[in-house]
């Protein structure tokens, strides 16, 4: 598939492993320049070579925690100006204010935030995930009304279950909470 950017620069957030790393390979995939990021150096290195050598693509690590203003400034000095912010849950309000101007000044931005359907379809156990993430929805959908005349797209995402670490995790959790089995 031709999404048209090949050759932008993507920063991924989260993306040593799950959806994040889908999203890193995807655009790698399409051309794009991406730098992937994770907390643990060797896991988010590992990562960036394997979606190098799968894709043939631009791939760089950033070791960071996003969650950290540190970790933000680490992320913004290593790729300050990316084309594309693909970010989770964590952080996304304070990455966007510093790229969204140039974005807009560029006159193209792509913005992918990945929350959850727990949005839509909020659960018991993931009450306080599922607050934050509506809220972080609405401000961001009120945000891609002003800068969307400047060529700037914001899009959700809002995925049910994939197969990864985490979605093994919280079934475990599931199965010991509801004392249910695996099959």
């Amino acid at each position: 598939m031709n999404l048209g950017i090949e050759g932008r620069t993507a920063l991924v957030c989260a993306s040593s492993r799950g959806l994040g790393r889908a999203c890193a390979t995807a655009l790698a995939q399409e051309g794009v320049i991406v730098f992937v990021n994770g907390r643990q150096e060797n896991v988010v290195a590992r990562a960036a070579a394997e979606i190098r050598a799968e894709t043939g693509g631009v791939v760089h690590a950033i070791a960071a925690d996003v969650a950290s203003l540190d970790g933000q400034q680490t992320l913004l000095a290593v790729c300050p100006q990316p084309d594309i912010l693909a970010a989770n849950m964590i952080a996304p309000l304070t990455l966007i204010r510093a790229v969204l101007p140039a974005m807009v000044a560029r006159m193209f931005g792509r913005i992918v935030y990945i929350t959850s359907a727990m949005v839509a379809t909020p659960r018991p156990h993931m009450t306080l995930s599922a607050g934050s993430r509506a809220g972080l929805t609405a401000v961001l959908k009120g945000v891609s009304l002003d800068v969307a005349r400047h060529n700037v797209t914001i899009n959700n995402m809002l995925p049910e279950r994939f197969d990864t670490a985490r979605q093994e995790q919280m079934a475990q959790l599931a199965m010991k909470r509801d004392g249910i089995s695996y099959h």
